[in-house]
């Protein structure tokens, strides 16, 4: 008899603009619930009309000095493209795999329900639906007291302390360093918006 040791592994589509402390336990949690962890993190810019911009650029920078060192250790990341593509072509290659045991894809509970429908699932990771083996694990974000708009909310009105309360549990040098890059565009979008408006007529 051949035993073929089983995996599970947890997924998780990510913009985190920025990344905060619920952010940073859903993939704790990931990590502990799973034998292997793939966090697909977006590099596109976030521009919302009203809120401050924070670019990709800036928080890839963010990841790869400050917060991939910190992971657990069986937490990878792949940066670029739509998070939520990579899900389904991930979900595709394990489907030709023999050894899952489960899959579990993590998010806020508006986004899985607006992604991962049960008929879009069973398009293009079938095989694993008919298996049973993928499961939605929502998390609420009112859970973590913190949210993306409220991190940004934060940024924007200079409040340092707060903000830096909400980061992940990586070296206070790490927050500051976080602070000081996010912080800086706002003040050159501002000095930018005063000589657009003041001083070119």
């Amino acid at each position: 008899m051949i035993c073929i040791n089983m995996t599970e592994w947890g997924i998780l589509p990510m913009s985190g603009k920025p990344v905060h402390r619920g952010h940073w336990a859903l993939i704790e949690r990931a990590a502990t619930e799973n034998d292997k962890v793939v966090l697909f993190v977006s590099t596109s810019d976030r521009k919302r009309k009203g809120e401050i911009t924070i670019s990709g650029e800036d928080m890839n920078a963010i990841w790869t000095q400050h917060l991939v060192p910190a992971l657990p250790s069986n937490v990878t990341v792949t940066f670029g493209g739509s998070p939520v593509r990579k899900v389904y072509e991930m979900l595709d290659k394990l489907s030709s795999r023999s050894d899952i045991d489960a899959v579990r894809v993590y998010g806020g509970a508006e986004d899985l329900t607006a992604n991962f429908s049960d008929a879009s699932l069973r398009k293009y990771a079938g095989k694993l639906m008919k298996a049973g083996v993928i499961e939605l694990v929502p998390a609420n974000e009112r859970m973590f007291g913190i949210s993306g708009t409220a991190m940004r909310e934060l940024l924007s009105k200079g409040d340092m302390r707060r903000f830096m309360a909400e980061l992940p549990p990586v070296p206070s040098k790490s927050k500051c360093a976080i602070w000081d890059l996010l912080r800086s565009r706002i003040d050159e979008a501002c000095i930018r918006e005063f000589v657009r408006t003041t001083l070119i007529r």
